[in-house]
Formats: C-alpha cells, structure tokens, sequence
C-alpha cells in the first residue's frame, strides 16, 4: 500500500470513526460474478487472509454494484458455542468515499490535496468499512443470500 493510500485509509478511519480495509479493484473485480450477484469464495480477499485463524469459517461471499447497494464481502463463521444460532455472519462493506459528506474532512485529515492522482488511486482500490454485524448476524442457518450465492 502507498504513503497515501494508508493516510487516506487511516484518514477515513478516523474521520467515520469506523475499521476501513482496502482492497485493489483488480482483485475485487476479479472475483465477482458479471452483475455483482452474490459470488461465493473459495478464499478471502487478500486484507482478510488471516480470518479463519482460530475459527471456523463456513463460507465467504461477496456482491458489488449494480446488483447490491451498496456492495460487500462477508464471512460467516460457524461457532457451536453460540448454539442453537451456530452461524455467525461479519459484513465488511463497500464505501464510495467521494460521495460521502466527509470527503472534504477525509481529504484534509490525510494531509493530502484531492487531484487528479488520488482520484486514480481510489479508482483502482475498493474501501471497505467492517466488520458490522447484520440483523442475522447470530443465526440458526447461513443467511439465504450468502448461502444461495453461486462461484465465478
């Protein structure tokens, strides 16, 4: 990751008070089904490699624009202590920081000026905001749209 990248990201971070991961677009495009339909993995993205030390990890699912608003990569962990809702489900989700009120605050906190530059640098990186807890997080099944996700 460059100088910049990790001071926008840290900057972000700061800023929405939130966890930011990036990952190159290359690599997110590369994995995704056409239509950002939900995309099961048969690995993490790179920024998430070390997620199944000490758990275990049902399945890895992603989905991206158009298909959903916004896009995200999940993980869902199977934990039989939290029976009877043994699966436990972490959304990191996709975040288009230009369009967010405190891009200009992003901007100056990272110390660095919004060109032309750091519009290419962002192009080519997804940011992703997580891991947040969906309304299914603790269930008794992986949720249907995780589950029912199909592989590149």
């Amino acid at each position: 990751m460059t100088q910049e990248l990790e001071r926008l990201r840290t900057a972000a971070a700061h800023v929405l008070r939130r966890t930011i991961h990036v990952v190159r677009r290359d690599e997110w495009e590369a994995r995704l089904r056409s239509g950002g339909e939900p995309t099961k993995l048969p690995a993490p993205l790179s920024p998430f490699s070390s997620v199944d030390h000490g758990a275990e990890v049902e399945t890895y699912a992603m989905s991206a624009r158009p298909f959903a608003q916004p896009g995200g990569f999940h993980v869902v962990r199977r934990d039989e202590a939290d029976a009877p809702n043994i699966f436990n489900t972490d959304s990191y989700i996709e975040l288009d920081l230009k369009s967010l009120p405190e891009w200009p605050q992003i901007v100056s906190t990272a110390r660095i000026a919004d060109s032309s530059e750091i519009e290419r640098m962002i192009s080519a990186h997804v940011f992703l905001s997580g891991p947040e807890r969906r309304p299914d997080h603790h269930s008794s099944r992986v949720p249907p749209d995780i589950d029912g996700a199909k592989p590149k």
